[in-house]
């Protein structure tokens, strides 16, 4: 009895120094993004890394999990799709992970492509899944800002920086002349769901795919050709997001906008002194117009001016941006739903510019049965637009900032630089009174279900309604410079309206064994649009604080200006799409698609659109089999054909005008009607029949791994104007012609650096290049699209065997130096100058047919604006809970041309370049090759001059951000970041920026609203 009391004192001894070493260990789970992971595995390995299993318990909703341990045990967790992560507990109490992705998982990952979505391994086609981790803190207001620079092939230009202006996008280069070269949008499986990019909410979207080659976009038939971007939101039927029971978030960020660079220009004593050596070369009386201010008078003392008056500093500021989004998310019995409301108001850099967007997003997909299920998606965008009413650059040279003369005070209501007997108010004057607004609102309700009646076989439906809306306004008031007393306020009001019904079905069959796969997809479309328009325009109101709104307050009703119109389209397709596969080493796709279009002849509107592509997964063969450090590597080949559909309606009809004019009758005007437009009978689709070639290798466990891309695309029956015999009675007629042909190659590069549990540094590398040229315009020597403001000599067009979008002009020589330069061109015809002037300083040009004279023969190709090679450079860092990431964008090679130029280079009208300060002068820089001061506008025609080298290395983004380790059950994850925008810029380019669109044409500079920079702070709740 002694012994067995001393065996149970000696065991109770020990139970307390057991209970030491036995503790709760609690923590979250998080993936890669810092998000929590439900559902994860947390493992008690038993004395080793490798021991026995003691305990095992699962994460829950917010990725929290409490297990019991010892101080020498091993904590493990599991999570599919990461690699196992194993922590020594050593009397820790909290242990929170961040699981690593599994590399061998990357050939796993779901790749959203038309009307399906298949495993990245199993990928036939060129598509490029964008990490929306790696833009999820960018301080962007619109998705396609945060595309550039991230997908080899796609190229994202600005065409301005004017709140909720949309960027030119182009897949591949441009293709078509005068049809569109957008991509195709495609939201939640529904094209044309919204007008632009900028009615997304980034914040709402999970996932984007951009497809590339005929192989992928084949399936959308005629709106494939200029590629595709494919667009899933959280919550969606086609998510793939892993959501909670309930998961709410808030998001909130401010931040400020500012000019990110200034250009070049005189100041108030360098002007001075340029206007007085004007007036010295004019050589007559100083009077440049005696119905303007000021303009009459040379500057006595420049060198007492000061630096004068900054328009661009007085027109532009510092502007407060603020965003704020709630959203919800999960699952609720079989119901999968995602519910979000968002609020920003960004002021623009050009004063009292600026936008307030209201956007909600709601979708819900039911499991009815397990064979049934259901889906509803809302989207609903609201703008308020306060537009800019003055410009920096751009074509008004008598009032955009850029151009005005320091020499006056922002509260002179006058240009005295304007040569026109009506005043213009300077930018100063147009802010504070002019008006111009516009409000839209964009609906989409989508409803749709998915029918499962056996395992291998789906039917799904899909109905979508979009609705756009468009008022703007805008008024000039009577108290304007511009406008006498008589003439009174003038107001405009313009409605723009759209409405469109589409409709889908698709059936998808599979069935696979161990060594065959097949699917294949079989899919009806129909979309109905109508578009309208409305504008009305009256001269004459005299109670200016009415403005627009009562436009019948008009004493004169003949000064009414009223237009409308109306367009309906219909489209229809059949497409079917098979997909083999034998042992997912050898794969095989063919698609092919019948489409139809209303805005073609009676006879040609419908097409047929074919792809095919090869897939060899090289390393699964048996020969391959001990290469262990071989990921990846697979050969891709595609061809395959897509169309263009994106010209105007009803161009194939002839056209009927009408109006009131001609004689007069018992005091009314006589209608009548006359056809201004003849019949393009045999009018069909543009078509591109494209080549693909692809190479995808990855290395070591996926620590390196890469994306080699060549293509060709060759572009017929482009939709052009062409001249017609005269005795038809017309000038043009519209018509299938022509063919251009683009080709390129594409590299990406994915490297993971170190990957370590507290340090993690990976980089990603896009390079490519493409050139598109002109084979053939039919008769047509030239197609121009844009031409110089005097002369109307084209400045950007189209020749045969040469880029599309071609820059032209004259080659700039520079400028008679003497006398005798004068009298030996007179022999020699090297040179020639506008307006056959021999004046001393003028510019001259290279005369190419030696007859003496300046004209379009003379006109000779100035370059491209396509680079020689364009691409991002984005590095993200990882130290324990802190975030980095640096994204670089470049430009190499390709043209731009600075439409400022053509009167800031020696014109009278204008303030100058800086370096006009060493303009030509006869005594104190007689060998300048700038033209002289104040010539009449001689150089305001196309030239080598104006073009510049588009070469750019940009600091695009750089975002830090860190997550709070929060124990709280109200808040489950708290991060705070900071980021930045178009932070720094290398070029030599003297305008705002080289990567510009003015007007949709790449390098194109009217400078109308430069690109900010911007910096940001930003807190994200998630409960």
């Amino acid at each position: 009895m002694r012994k067995f009391i001393a065996i149970i004192l000696a065991l109770s001894t020990l139970i307390p120094a057991f209970a030491q070493n036995t503790r709760k260990v609690n923590g979250v789970v998080r993936d890669e993004n810092s998000d929590v992971l439900p559902g994860a595995i947390v493992v008690v390995k038993k004395g080793a890394a490798d021991g026995p299993v003691a305990a095992t318990a699962t994460t829950d909703n917010s990725g929290h999990y409490t297990i019991e341990c010892s101080d020498k045990d091993y904590i493990s967790v599991h999570f599919l799709g990461y690699t196992e992560s194993v922590f020594p507990v050593k009397g820790k109490t909290t242990l929170d992970v961040n699981m690593v992705p599994d590399a061998s998982q990357r050939l796993e990952d779901v790749v959203v492509i038309g009307y399906g979505a298949v495993k990245q391994a199993d990928l036939t086609g060129s598509v490029t899944s964008v990490k929306m981790a790696e833009i999820r803190d960018e301080p962007v207001l619109s998705i396609d800002q945060a595309l550039q620079g991230r997908v080899a092939g796609m190229e994202v230009t600005s065409t301005d920086g004017e709140p909720g202006s949309d960027a030119v996008i182009r897949i591949r280069g441009s293709r078509s002349i005068t049809a569109s070269n957008d991509p195709l949008i495609v939201v939640d499986g529904v094209m044309d769901a919204v007008s632009s990019l900028s009615d997304i909410n980034p914040n709402d979207i999970e996932a984007i795919s951009v497809l590339k080659d005929a192989s992928s976009t084949a399936i959308y038939g005629a709106r494939g050709a200029n590629g595709v971007i494919i667009i899933t939101t959280k919550g969606s039927q086609d998510s793939n997001a892993q959501m909670q029971n309930i998961s709410m978030s808030f998001k909130a960020t401010g931040g400020v906008s500012q000019l990110p660079r200034n250009l070049d220009l005189m100041n108030s004593e360098q002007f001075g002194i340029y206007r007085n050596e004007y007036f010295q070369h004019a050589g007559v009386s100083p009077n440049m117009n005696n119905y303007t201010p000021l303009s009459n008078l040379s500057v006595k003392t420049p060198f007492t001016n000061g630096p004068g008056t900054d328009w661009i500093e007085d027109v532009s500021r510092i502007a407060p941006y603020q965003n704020y989004s709630f959203s919800m998310n999960g699952f609720q019995g079989k119901q999968k739903f995602y519910a979000a409301l968002s609020y920003s108001d960004e002021q623009g850099i050009i004063k009292k510019s600026g936008k307030r967007n209201y956007t909600g997003t709601l979708n819900i997909t039911n499991r009815v049965f397990n064979w049934l299920s259901l889906y509803a998606n809302l989207r609903y965008q609201y703008r308020q637009q306060d537009n800019f009413l003055t410009s920096i650059g751009g074509g008004g040279i008598y009032y955009a900032a850029q151009y005005l003369s320091p020499l006056i005070n922002p509260s002179d209501s006058y240009n005295p630089l304007n040569n026109s007997i009506t005043t213009q108010a300077n930018a100063v004057v147009r802010l504070e009174q002019n008006t111009d607004q516009t409000d839209r609102s964009m609906l989409s309700i989508g409803v749709g279900g998915t029918v499962t009646p056996i395992k291998s076989l789906k039917y799904k439906t899909k109905f979508n309604y979009y609705l756009f809306d468009r008022q703007s306004y805008s008024y000039t008031p009577s108290t304007l410079p511009s406008r006498t007393e008589e003439m009174g306020g003038y107001a405009q009001r313009k409605s723009y309206g759209e409405k469109s019904l589409y409709f889908e079905n698709t059936l998808e069959f599979s069935k696979e064994n161990k060594k065959h796969h097949v699917d294949a997809t079989l899919g009806h479309t129909f979309k109905h649009f109508i578009s309208h328009n409305f504008s009305l325009d009256g001269d004459g109101y005299i109670v200016d604080d009415m403005k627009w709104k009562n436009m019948s307050a008009v004493s004169n009703k003949e000064s009414y200006g009223a237009s409308t119109s109306e367009t309906v389209k219909n489209k229809m397709a059949v497409f079917g799409r098979v997909n083999y596969n034998y042992k997912r080493r050898y794969y095989l796709t063919l698609t092919g698609r019948f489409d139809g279009a209303s805005n073609f002849a009676a006879n040609h509107k419908w097409g047929f659109f074919p792809s095919g592509a090869f897939k060899w997964s090289i390393y699964k063969e048996p020969w391959l089999k001990k290469a262990e450090w071989l990921d990846d590597l697979s050969l891709k080949l595609s061809l395959g054909q897509s169309g263009n559909d994106l010209n105007q309606a009803y161009r194939s009809l002839a056209r009927l005008d009408g109006g009131s004019g001609g004689y007069v009758f018992n005091g009314n005007y006589s209608q009548e009607y006359w056809q201004a437009r003849i019949a393009s009978p045999n009018l069909t689709w543009e078509t591109t029949t494209l080549a693909n070639l692809a190479l995808d290798a990855a290395f070591f466990n996926n620590r390196f791994s890469f994306t080699f891309e060549a293509y060709k695309a060759i572009t017929t029956d482009l939709l052009l104007t062409v001249k017609t015999p005269h005795n038809t009675g017309y000038d043009t007629k519209y018509e299938n012609i022509g063919r251009t042909t683009t080709q390129g190659v594409e590299l990406s590069v994915e490297t993971r650096n170190f990957v370590k549990r507290n340090f993690s540094w990976s980089t990603a590398f896009t390079i490519s290049h493409a050139t598109s040229i002109v084979n053939n315009i039919g008769a047509e020597s030239e197609v121009s699209s844009r031409n110089s403001p005097t002369g109307g000599y084209m400045t950007v067009g189209y020749k045969v065997g040469y880029p599309v979008n071609s820059f032209w002009g004259f080659q700039y020589a520079g400028v008679w130096h003497n006398q005798e330069e004068v009298d030996r061109n007179k022999i020699t015809h090297t040179y020639a100058n506008d307006a056959a002037s021999t004046k001393l300083g003028y510019p001259i040009y290279i005369d190419q047919d030696h007859d003496g004279t300046l004209n379009s023969n003379d006109i000779v190709y100035l370059g491209s604006p396509d680079p020689v090679v364009s691409g991002g450079l984005q590095n993200t860092f990882r130290v324990k809970n802190l975030t980095l990431g640096v994204f670089f964008s470049y430009c190499l090679g390709g043209k731009v041309l600075n439409y400022s130029e053509f009167y800031m280079a020696g014109s009278r009208r204008t303030n100058q370049y800086a370096y006009m300060v060493n303009a030509w002068h006869p005594i104190k820089n007689p060998e300048s090759n700038l033209p002289r001061a104040g010539i009449f506008d001689s150089n305001a025609v196309p030239s080598s001059f104006l073009i510049h080298d588009a070469s750019y290395l940009r600091l695009k983004t750089v975002s830090l951000s860190y997550r709070f380790n929060i124990k709280s059950r109200a808040i489950r994850e708290l991060e705070v970041s900071c980021s930045g925008e178009n932070l720094y810029l290398w070029t030599n380019y003297n305008g705002f920026d080289p990567d510009v669109s003015s007007g949709g044409t790449n390098g194109y500079d009217n400078s109308y609203y430069p690109k900010p920079r911007r910096f940001v702070f930003s807190i994200l709740m998630k409960y």
